[in-house]
């Protein structure tokens, strides 16, 4: 379900962030399920060449034309490019496997915790804000959201983590978000 979600949110955010407002998206639903799976086919690839940290499960989206076009009902009529997306980080979030993170030692701050901090921190667009791991990205996407709010330009933020599914995350939050100067690395 993880590898799933993040496939097809990559592809819904690179429909976005690819041009002019007023042109009709290509995420959508075609004449044919098969129609769709191609057109969000060809989204999730150029997707993977802009974000390359999205790509660790194949370049393809491994999901029928079917269930494809069920899972895309939900997203459909909805912007993800620079709204509120504490909700995706929360859900996504509860996607990667509690076992994995325990094996791997990853604790999630739970986002009032990240809020209070950011909060002490009064990040602005002059600082660089670096979080060597960073899993999720939540510090970086929170001091992001609240410079961009109080002072309309973002601070450059650097996220580092070994996490392959925490690095999906963190670069899908940066995506979504414009005017970010969001770096995610290994």
């Amino acid at each position: 379900p993880f590898d799933s979600a993040i496939k097809l949110l990559a592809a819904k955010l690179f429909d976005e962030s690819k041009g002019d407002p007023e042109e009709p998206p290509n995420f959508q639903i075609q004449k044919s399920p098969e129609a769709t799976h191609r057109a969000v086919q060809s989204l999730y690839r150029q997707a993977v060449q802009r974000w390359p940290h999205l790509n660790g499960a194949g370049a393809d989206l491994d999901i029928s034309p079917q269930h494809l076009v069920r899972s895309m009902r939900p997203l459909l009529g909805w912007r993800l490019s620079d709204s509120d997306l504490s909700w995706l980080d929360a859900t996504l979030e509860r996607l990667v496997a509690k076992d994995a993170k325990g094996a791997l030692g990853q604790y999630f701050t739970p986002r009032g915790v990240v809020r209070l901090c950011i909060e002490a921190l009064n990040p602005s667009s002059k600082d660089t804000f670096i979080d060597p791991a960073c899993g999720s990205g939540g510090f970086i996407f929170e001091a992001t959201r609240y410079s961009l709010r109080n002072s309309r330009t973002a601070p450059k933020c650097l996220g580092l983590d070994f996490g392959a599914r925490a690095i999906k995350v963190a670069t899908l939050l940066a995506a979504a978000t414009s005017n970010a100067r969001i770096v995610i690395s290994k």
